[in-house]
């Protein structure tokens, strides 16, 4: 497997000794990679703040929220600072859930069915002249049909209308033709432009710019589609028409029931995984499994992950926190990297991770490849305030589920509100997967065997032992005591100057949307609201000069060539994607890499 930015790692000798910056989930999860692979190569984590996990935060309500709300419960008072949860069935997801097995957490992860009230997701749509708001957003929520959902949904979404500029999109993009040149461009295009070109501008406006705004946190205008949409350009480049893709593959012979989509074969990166590190799973069977469980959560908050990878580090790994990095150099012999930290100190190594975002980078190695500094800082980063609201008052809103997302039509640049998360309904409707999973031993069904990468489907037993595992696991959704009295909350807001916006802002746009966009009426006294701004946090995937993918590939190349493949890059900013899990995969596929063997 080759991949960007694996090209030109120099393999590391016996004995080598490694620096990684940052202990993040990607700094974390590599070195966890390197030291079990080499455990004679000595690996050192260099963390600027005095915890572990990055972005990923999870904390307990503040002394001052507890005071104020009165609320005692450890449901009620766990507040996640940022990423939540994992989504969908990714190699990096099963890869997570392997090592929480192997870590001895497995009893953490939870699950939110398909089908499940928690599950419901919703939009903000165009009503009347006296519509509700977000702010100064009007609209009303409709909730989004998805799989799992009731026919009921289907019905009122498609009689909308979202549903009427959906299937009219739908409808125009049957007929659509590439035009003379369009091929040049896709690299370069918007995803704006592109939905435009397909589905008509209002299909992109009020409803998929939603979907960037909530991953992206960016505008559809300045997202390029070859980054954030790979599979629909390639659609486009095999049959011209996405709907017509789409629909041959609807209509082409599949499988009875979902139980039978089995992977014939794992993915590159899982075989990559079990190979190197083995699996307590077979993972081609958990695959079919967490389908049905398509956002997965831990009981205690995300950073039981980063938690349980520092616990789990081999000997050979150490975390050194409250360690600022101040440069990269090659003042080393033969050109081996020098790291010196703000305390004046210098480490001389012979590979540095870093994974910061570009920017932060770019200073470090400003001193020693100016060229490369310089084409870093045109990487452009976009910054979340996450609000957590508590409100001493259970049901204070009418509708249930997962949340509500914002699309470009309703975004107000007053409030600037991408979406809310609903978190205990989440908590709610979610049950755990495995309650005993480590002691008692996987379900047989899971466990890994010779059948790990079969090329023949799973049999009618296997199925049914998948699917009475779904069942159990179902029965365990953990439905909040009568004495909960308590309602739960994120809001997420992009942040578009220098300054997050100020606490009476964000205090009147909350109670705002609860009393006319959700339906609750005023919000009960003693409610409270703790703000978390991530500066920088999410890379920008833009159209902006050369655009993000050639900016990447162009980085990677020079850094290479400038520190003959000691120093590399990972982070959200150079993994394929950003969430957790593809920086997970990101720091197998560098650690393998730098490891060597087979």
């Amino acid at each position: 497997m080759v991949v960007p930015n694996m090209q030109g790692l120099k393999q590391l000798a016996a004995n080598s000794r490694v620096s990684v910056i940052g202990g993040g989930i990607s700094g974390l999860s590599f070195a966890y990679f390197l030291g079990k692979l080499r455990p004679d190569v000595r690996v050192t984590v260099y963390e600027q703040q005095g915890r572990v996990g990055g972005y990923i935060q999870t904390n307990r309500a503040s002394e001052q929220t507890q005071k104020q709300t009165r609320c005692v419960g450890e449901r009620a008072l766990k507040m996640e600072k940022g990423p939540r949860t994992l989504r969908g069935v990714s190699p990096g997801t099963l890869i997570i859930v392997d090592l929480l097995k192997k870590m001895g957490r497995l009893g953490q992860l939870r699950g939110v069915h398909v089908g499940s009230k928690g599950n419901r997701k919703y939009l903000v749509k165009r009503s009347g002249d006296g519509d509700a708001q977000v702010g100064s957003v009007r609209g009303e929520l409709i909730e989004v049909p998805g799989p799992g959902c009731r026919l009921s949904t289907v019905g009122k979404f498609l009689a909308s209308d979202l549903g009427r500029v959906g299937l009219a999109g739908f409808a125009k993009d049957l007929f659509f033709r590439p035009a003379a040149g369009d091929e040049e461009r896709l690299d370069r295009m918007s995803v704006e432009e592109f939905f435009t070109r397909h589905f008509g501008r209002r299909m992109i406006t009020d409803i998929g710019s939603a979907l960037m705004y909530g991953i992206y946190a960016a505008d559809v205008a300045d997202l390029n589609v070859q980054s954030v949409m790979p599979g629909l350009v390639e659609l486009e480049r095999q049959e011209g028409s996405v709907a017509r893709a789409m629909l041959k593959r609807l209509f082409r012979a599949r499988p009875r029931d979902d139980a039978s989509k089995r992977p014939s074969a794992l993915d590159e990166d899982l075989q990559l995984y079990v190979d190197r590190l083995g699996s307590d799973f077979d993972l081609a069977n958990l695959a079919v499994l967490l389908k049905k469980f398509p956002m997965l959560a831990m009981t205690d908050g995300l950073s039981t992950l980063c938690e349980g990878l520092r616990g789990s580090l081999p000997g050979n790994v150490t975390v050194v926190t409250d360690s600022g990095v101040e440069k990269i150099s090659t003042a080393g012999a033969g050109g081996a990297p020098v790291v010196t930290f703000d305390d004046g100190r210098e480490e001389a190594c012979d590979h540095v991770r870093s994974t910061t975002n570009a920017q932060v980078f770019g200073g470090l190695v400003a001193d020693t490849a100016p060229e490369l500094a310089r084409q870093l800082a045109e990487f452009r980063y976009t910054s979340v305030t996450v609000c957590n609201v508590l409100i001493p008052q259970r049901e204070v809103k009418q509708y249930e589920g997962f949340g509500f997302l914002v699309p470009k039509a309703r975004f107000s640049k007053d409030a600037r509100v991408m979406g809310v998360i609903f978190d205990s309904d989440v908590e709610e409707h979610s049950s755990v997967l495995f309650p005993a999973g480590v002691a008692r031993g996987l379900p047989p069904v899971l466990v890994a065997g010779g059948s790990t990468a079969a090329a023949e489907p799973p049999s009618a037993e296997t199925r049914a032992a998948l699917q009475a595992v779904e069942r159990e696991i179902v029965g365990r959704e953990d439905p909040r005591p009568a004495a909960d009295q308590f309602t739960k909350v994120t809001f997420m807001l992009n942040v578009a100057g220098p300054r997050a916006p100020p606490v009476s802002q964000l205090r009147q746009v909350v109670a705002e949307t609860f009393a006319n966009l959700l339906g609750g009426g005023p919000l009960p006294p003693g409610w409270a609201l703790e703000r978390t701004t991530l500066r920088d946090s999410i890379p920008l995937y833009d159209v902006a000069g050369e655009g993000f993918p050639r900016r990447r590939v162009a980085v990677e190349t020079a850094l290479g060539k400038r520190f003959g493949g000691r120093v590399s890059v990972g982070g959200m900013t150079f993994a394929r994607g950003i969430g957790v899990p593809d920086a997970v995969v990101s720091s197998l596929r560098a650690a393998a890499a730098l490891a060597g063997g087979a």
